[in-house]
């Protein structure tokens, strides 16, 4: 019987697996490289002590040399144009989302997602108990920064996983890209449908829940400069929390196809599930719908796009694809036009009576005080006289109380109460820091009959004012009603009043000549 020539073919050299080719070995070293010099800028931002967060445009063109280190550049370009400028895309429709919940005062949601947050957690909520947590800690030196620098390079690690996919899975890739753009989008459509206050927000601006530390506002101390100021400025994109989702959905990519080297990249998404309530930026319920909408996105991408995990070798011999940049140059024009349209609509958060009355009453003591604002603001003075002089009684910080006096005088006094309006001012007279504040109380006193009082009270706001035009001009008006000066003093002040600027003097100026002009001399005569 015939010897099996198996066993030999097995020993000889010349039958073994061929070797890899010098390209992929290359594009293997440009990735060490890459994932290096990533890792090298994290740990210098520590060693450093800065933190930024940095938009994903400025690790394209690292993307960029990589590619062209490789030798495969028109693939890079062809592959990536779209994928990189619908993110891009993405990040002013997060702006726009803001402004048009602005603009249109669309509705903010709070207290929906604290009832849900509690259920989940045994009427808890997550972040309030982790930063109890963290005050317990005898040094937070290193886990506030550790977080924050995950929680502020998560969005570049995408971009870099996707360089690794393109590089070894190039097949794979498309199924990446709408993976990651269709968490982004989904994200957006959640910050256009459920703008959602953030844990942060609602403890520190709304007073719902205990106080919050806001980290990532303390320890961010290099500012970035951005292209476009409407870019990605969404304080209430909390629902779902893309942070979550993004590292969601590469986790499960790198489970798909890489299986257990997908470990990092596991390990990686949990802990920026961690950050993002460490650091107060989103409740437990956000980071789990962040995650369902990766697991629900991945389901229709795997499905939708059935690729081989193989790795495949090419050459850059394609030609340049007209369409994708065609298509990425309509999305970065799209772009700035989203950008020029948040810009000119964005405005303050949309408080509005029907917000306060769903989210804030009877939870929070900054409730009568936002709707005495918005009474103050229809000119119901009477409801904000009434609403806010509540609010007085709620809320005890020195500095709330001096905003809540100077709305509660003006409403007061509008409303015909001078008893009130003086009541709610003369606390401000001893602080001498609120010129506004001061020249309504000296009106109210006038009214009132204390023109002793107004006219004590103006001469101490001129030496107080030394640089306001405002002071000079209420003390000759009251005094020359009042006859206590005559037609020359007035003359004298309105040429006085030259030496402060243009925009503020001269309104008052042209309201003394028409008093002189009027022949108005009060008792003196």
């Amino acid at each position: 019987m015939a010897r099996s020539p198996s066993r030999k073919r097995e020993s000889n050299p010349s039958v073994a697996a061929p070797p890899q080719p010098a390209s992929a070995t290359r594009q293997e070293r440009i990735l060490v490289w890459i994932v290096t010099f990533y890792v090298a800028v994290l740990v210098m931002m520590v060693a450093f002590n800065r933190y930024a967060f940095i938009m994903k445009s400025l690790i394209v063109p690292v993307l960029l040399l990589a590619a062209v280190l490789s030798g495969r550049l028109k693939r890079f370009v062809n592959d990536w144009v779209v994928f990189v400028a619908a993110v891009e895309f993405f990040e002013f429709g997060r702006g726009l989302a803001y402004a048009l919940t602005s603009h249109l005062e669309l509705p903010m949601h709070l207290a929906y997602v604290l009832r849900f947050e509690r259920w989940l957690c045994g009427g808890a909520i997550a972040p309030e108990g982790v930063q109890q947590l963290r005050a317990r800690l005898t040094d937070t030196y290193w886990p506030d920064r550790f977080f924050v620098l995950i929680y502020s390079s998560h969005f570049l690690f995408f971009l870099v996983f996707g360089l690794i996919v393109w590089s070894t899975r190039r097949p794979a890739f498309r199924a990446y890209a709408w993976s990651i753009l269709g968490v982004l989008y989904g994200g957006l459509a959640g910050y256009f449908l459920v703008p959602t206050i953030p844990p942060w927000m609602a403890a520190n601006d709304f007073l719902v829940i205990p106080p919050i530390t806001q980290l990532v506002r303390t320890l961010y101390n290099v500012h970035v400069p951005r292209l476009v100021a409407a870019f990605d400025v969404n304080t209430i994109a909390a629902m779902p929390s893309v942070h979550a989702a993004i590292p969601a959905a590469c986790a499960l990519f790198a489970w798909r196809h890489y299986r257990r080297r997908s470990l990092p990249v596991v390990i990686y998404a949990v802990l920026v599930w961690i950050a993002v309530i460490y650091l107060g930026e989103h409740y437990l319920t956000d980071v789990l719908a962040g995650i369902l909408l990766a697991l629900v996105i991945h389901i229709v991408v795997s499905r939708w796009i059935p690729v081989s995990s193989e790795r495949v070798e090419e050459t850059d011999d394609e030609r340049w694809q007209v369409q994708p940049i065609a298509i990425a140059l309509t999305l970065v024009a799209a772009a700035y036009g989203f950008g020029q349209l948040t810009a000119r609509w964005i405005g303050p958060l949309p408080i509005t009576q029907d917000f306060v009355e769903r989210n804030l009453l009877g939870k929070s003591p900054l409730a009568h005080y936002y709707l005495g604002r918005i009474a103050h603001d229809h000119k119901d003075f009477h409801a904000a006289e009434v609403e806010l002089a509540q609010s007085l009684n709620e809320l005890s910080h020195p500095d709330q109380q001096k905003v809540i006096r100077a709305y509660l005088g003006i409403s007061a006094y509008r409303n015909g109460n001078l008893a009130n309006a003086i009541r709610a001012l003369e606390p401000q007279r001893a602080r001498l820091d609120d010129l506004d504040s001061l020249v309504l109380l000296s009106q109210a006193y006038v009214d009132n009959g204390q023109y002793d009082d107004a006219v004590a009270l103006l001469h101490d706001m001129r030496n107080r004012f030394a640089d306001a035009p405002e002071p000079l001009y209420w003390l000759a008006r009251q005094q020359y009603l009042h006859g206590d000066v005559d037609r020359a003093r007035v003359a004298q002040v309105i040429d006085a009043l030259k030496q402060y600027p243009p925009d503020k003097a001269d309104p008052l100026r042209l309201s003394l000549s028409d008093l002189l002009r009027q022949g108005r001399t009060g008792t003196g005569g």
